[in-house]
This record gives structure tokens, C-alpha cells and sequence, in this order.
């Protein structure tokens, strides 16, 4: 039997206010079939597709817990990939034993706002273009199209969040910049129609997930900070 939290996230009747051009063209198109008189099957292809923009982009109701330190999902998803490996190397950052990467896949019926993993400020933002490969995978060699956010939170930490277009996806949203400050859970772009979030953290981080779970963008707690658990450590 399908739980209230989750029949919530599979059909949110909102819509946030940056999807809704998406959602718009996709009618126009669908009037237009209709104005044309191009039968029934293009007004009902139009119709069903209208209904699935309304679908993917859908803004569930998050509850964002106030944690210091704390690390939320930046994606809805399954976790497929939890490993010790650098950020993209054009990114330029320590090797890959001071990393842990928690790999978040996106299905086309996943809810596709990104979120923030951590209070931080965005140090730095890097596009690189590449493929449009299968991301629902545990190989660390993926060559996909890719948008890097580098976070500094105020303890010092740095934690890289990075949106990949999957094999569908074809278009990546990120609507912060260097110099601002992003708060945790805090929306902040989406990539369209299936894709992955790689979250990279320091490798000292205490970790609360497992890979297969599946996590909640904003909600879900994947862990603590280093700070946290030295603070932990020491109590």
C-alpha cells in the first residue's frame, strides 16, 4: 500500500514557478494539434505530454531540518555509487583519498529539483560539456555533459555537488552563481528528464546511508561534517 509521504512526492500539485514555461510550450503544441485538426492521437499525445511535464516537474513539500553541519540529499533518487574518488579533474582538487562520492540516480519519475547539500558559499562553478551516456551505474568514469558547484561551508569544509545529464537528459539548470550564499536544502537548479547528482564530501565525513537506499532531495540526511564528528569525538 502506497504511504501518504510518498503518494506527497509522486503527485504534488506544485509546480515551481521556473518549470511552468516548460509546461506551457507543451500546451501551446497541444492547442495547436488541436487547431489544426490533426486528430485525435496528436491532441492526446499532446495531452499526455503536457500531463508528464506537469509530473517531472513537480515541487513536493520538503520538511529541511536545521542541522549544523549536516548533510541533506542534494537529489530524490537511489544511491548507486558510494566510493572513495576525487571530484572531476577539472576541477582541480585533492586526490582521491580525501573524497567520499555518493552517486544519486534520477529516473524520469523522480521529482528533478536539485537541492542544496550543505549551508555554504558557491566558491566556484564549472560547465563541462561531454556525452549523453546511461548514468544508473557504479562506473567512475562517466564522460557525461556535467555542472560542478564547489560549496565552502562556515566551518571550512568543502563539499562539490555535481548535476550530470543522463542518456535523456539534454539540458542542465543551475540557477546560482559564485559569491552567494546557499542555504541547506535550499533549491537551486534541475537537470531534465533523467539524470544523476554526484555528491563529493571529505572523506572524513560520518556517513548515515547505504547504497540502493533510496533518498529525498533536502530531507533525506546523508551525514555530518567532519566537525560534527570531531565535535562527537570529543564530548
Amino acid at each position: 500500500m502506497i504511504s501518504r509521504k510518498m503518494f506527497d512526492i509522486m503527485f504534488s500539485t506544485r509546480i515551481h514557478p521556473k518549470c511552468w514555461p516548460f509546461v506551457c510550450i507543451s500546451l501551446a503544441v497541444t492547442l495547436l494539434f488541436s487547431w489544426l485538426n490533426l486528430g485525435w492521437f496528436m491532441v492526446t499525445l499532446g495531452l499526455c505530454s503536457t500531463a508528464f511535464m506537469l509530473f517531472f516537474f513537480r515541487d513536493p513539500a520538503r520538511t529541511i531540518s536545521d542541522l549544523k553541519n549536516g548533510i541533506v540529499s542534494p537529489a530524490d533518487g537511489v544511491i548507486v555509487e558510494i566510493s572513495q574518488q576525487a571530484p572531476p579533474e577539472e576541477l582541480g582538487l585533492s586526490p582521491e583519498s580525501s573524497w567520499t562520492k555518493i552517486g544519486i540516480f534520477l529516473s524520469p519519475w523522480n521529482a528533478h529539483l536539485n537541492r542544496s547539500p550543505v549551508a555554504a558559499e558557491i566558491v566556484q562553478k564549472v560547465y563541462r560539456k561531454g556525452a549523453f551516456n546511461h548514468v544508473a551505474t557504479t562506473d567512475t568514469r562517466i564522460d557525461n555533459e556535467r555542472l560542478s558547484l564547489i560549496l565552502k561551508t562556515k566551518s571550512g569544509d568543502t563539499v562539490v555537488c555535481t548535476q550530470i545529464a543522463g542518456f535523456l537528459a539534454r539540458r542542465i539548470i543551475c540557477e546560482f552563481d559564485v559569491g552567494q550564499e546557499i542555504a541547506l536544502g535550499q533549491y537551486y537548479g534541475l537537470i531534465c528528464f533523467g539524470s544523476r547528482v554526484d555528491l563529493y564530501i571529505p572523506h572524513a565525513s560520518y556517513l548515515l546511508v547505504r547504497q540502493e537506499q533510496r533518498v529525498h532531495a533536502g530531507e533525506s540526511i546523508l551525514g555530518f561534517l567532519p566537525e560534527y564528528v570531531v565535535r562527537k569525538n570529543t564530548e
